[in-house]
C-alpha cells in the first residue's frame, strides 16, 4: 500500500488546468518570508529511550532515524512516493492560488493556512489584480524534518525552484516582478497527517520562503 496525497488521482486533470500559471506565489500575507529560514539537519546517533512513547526525544533524532520511526508507525509511508506526491502537491497548490480557487485548497490546506490564503485572494481580487506565477522547473525536493507525536505525523520538505512572479493591476500594468526574470527560490512547506487514520490527505499546515 502506498502513502498517497488524497489529490494525486486527479492531479493530472488539474494540472492541465492549471499548467498556464503553475501556481502563484503568495504574496507577503500568505508566507513568511525570512533570508535565514533552511532547516539544518541534525546528524547525531539515536539517544537511547524509546523516542516514540517520549515526543520530546524526537528533538534529538537524525533524520534518517525519525523517518524510521515514522515507517514503523506507518509501514505504508515511502520516502520517495511522498516526495514525488509533495512536488506534484507544491505545484498543484500554488496553481489553485494562483487562480483563486478557494474549492480546491479547502481540503488540502489546514484551516489556519486556508483562512490565510482566502482572505489573499479575496483581497486580491477586490483590486482586480492578477498573478502570474510560473514555476519553471522544480530544481530539488528533500526531506528535512520529521516529527511523530503519537500517530500525527508532521513533514517538513525544502523546494529549490525556478520560478517567476509578476503581480499585474486590472488594465494589465505590472506591479511588480519582471516577465524577463527568474529566481531560484527555497519554500519549506510542512505537512500533517494523523496516520492512524484512513483518509490519506497530507494537510499543508505552514509555509515558509526565501529567495536563493
Amino acid at each position: 500500500m502506498i502513502d498517497i496525497f488524497l489529490f494525486a488521482a486527479i492531479a493530472i486533470f488539474f494540472f492541465m488546468r492549471y499548467k498556464s500559471v503553475l501556481g502563484q506565489r503568495p504574496d507577503d500575507s500568505v508566507i513568511n518570508q525570512q533570508k535565514d529560514n533552511i532547516i539544518t539537519l541534525a546528524r547525531d546517533v539515536t539517544p537511547k529511550g524509546d523516542a516514540k512513547s517520549d515526543p520530546a526525544m524526537q528533538g534529538k533524532l537524525s533524520l534518517s532515524n525519525s523517518l524510521d520511526l515514522l515507517r514503523q508507525t506507518d509501514p505504508s509511508f515511502d520516502e520517495k512516493t511522498f516526495l514525488q506526491n509533495a512536488k506534484a502537491a507544491f505545484t498543484f497548490i500554488i496553481g489553485a492560488y494562483a487562480s483563486g480557487d478557494t474549492d480546491t485548497l479547502k481540503p488540502l490546506l489546514a484551516p489556519a493556512v486556508f483562512k490565510t490564503y482566502a482572505g489573499a485572494i479575496t483581497a486580491r481580487n477586490s483590486q482586480g489584480e492578477t498573478l502570474e506565477f510560473v514555476i519553471e522547473r522544480i530544481k530539488d525536493a528533500a526531506i528535512s524534518k520529521v516529527n511523530l507525536k503519537n500517530s500525527l505525523a508532521t513533514v517538513t520538505v525544502e523546494f529549490l525552484s525556478e520560478q517567476q512572479q509578476i503581480v499585474r493591476a486590472a488594465d494589465g500594468t505590472v506591479i511588480s516582478g519582471d516577465p524577463d526574470l527568474l529566481e531560484d527560490v527555497r519554500d519549506i512547506w510542512t505537512f500533517q497527517r494523523d496516520v492512524q487514520k484512513s483518509d490519506p490527505t497530507w494537510l499543508l499546515i505552514a509555509t515558509q520562503q526565501a529567495v536563493v
